[in-house]
């Protein structure tokens, strides 16, 4: 039986594929999602995944003004971490 990569092999085509993966780092739903990326660049060593975070609300003040308040946004993102996981 030919493997999947044998037949890539034959085929003298370079199948690498890049994913950028943007992601604010208190996201549940990206924390959520990690896991699938790894397994993902497991079972398919051409795809290759670069990881880009950032924050969006780096501060009490920016969650604040997200929020209309830090509990509301206390609230809300914790929310996201209980429905998410």
């Amino acid at each position: 039986m030919v493997t999947r990569e044998e037949k890539i092999s034959e085929m003298g085509v370079n199948n690498r594929i890049q994913i950028e993966f943007y992601h604010d780092v208190l996201c549940a739903w990206a924390y959520a999602f990690s896991p699938r990326m790894r397994r993902l660049v497991r079972e398919f060593p051409e795809v290759e995944v670069i990881h880009r975070s950032f924050v969006l609300a780096p501060d009490r003040e920016s969650i604040s003004q997200m929020f209309d308040s830090v509990e509301r946004g206390k609230k809300e993102i914790l929310g996201h971490w209980l429905a998410a996981n």
